[in-house]
């Protein structure tokens, strides 16, 4: 009787952690976005990724946060200026060709932080497959998102689905590298 019991509890408690798992998984790559944002989330990025890998620049304004549209002195950087100096400073490091979701943290301001398996450019042959991060920011009742960023040092993307795996502080999400220079002070 006693050994049944404790088979019993043994069974009992791995269906609860499984329970306890799955629940935790059921939310998909977005589990802290409200459920009602996370379809559109999800189609905001599949067009930020086309508009990177497609070098349209158009479309990319228009999903952008207001932080990438705005110079130091208030004013907003129109859509031909935001254009060109994407395309002044079109690297092929830059472009993030895809992105998979993998996780989402939300930041202390309110913002989601979405980590993922990007794949992007960097002087080799073929693009590199690293984990990078996309940061979500609900403005105007939409998504729009500031930018993106990989590790340094570079991580495998299988780090990512690692329940004890912790967000790096390091990542520069704040703003394209493109229009920093024109939205803040640049010091080279």
């Amino acid at each position: 009787m006693r050994i049944w019991l404790t088979a019993s509890w043994v069974v009992l408690s791995a269906i609860l952690i499984a329970a306890a798992a799955y629940s935790q998984d059921a939310n998909g790559p977005f589990g802290p976005v409200p459920p009602a944002q996370r379809k559109e989330l999800a189609k905001r990025l599949i067009e930020y990724t086309d508009a990177f890998r497609g070098r349209n620049w158009d479309s990319l304004y228009d999903l952008a946060a207001d932080v990438n549209k705005k110079r130091s002195d208030g004013k907003r950087i129109s859509r031909k200026t935001f254009g060109r100096l994407m395309k002044d400073e079109e690297d092929d490091w830059y472009q993030l060709l895809k992105f998979t979701p993998i996780r989402t943290e939300i930041t202390p301001a309110g913002q989601f932080d979405v980590y993922g398996c990007g794949e992007f450019l960097s002087g080799e042959e073929k693009p590199e497959r690293v984990a990078v991060a996309v940061r979500a920011v609900r403005e105007h009742d939409a998504w729009f998102f500031t930018t993106w960023d990989y590790f340094d040092p570079r991580q495998p993307c299988s780090n990512l689905s690692d329940p004890a795996w912790k967000p790096s502080h390091h990542l520069r999400l704040e703003y394209l590298p493109e229009v920093v220079c024109v939205i803040g002070v640049c010091t080279l």
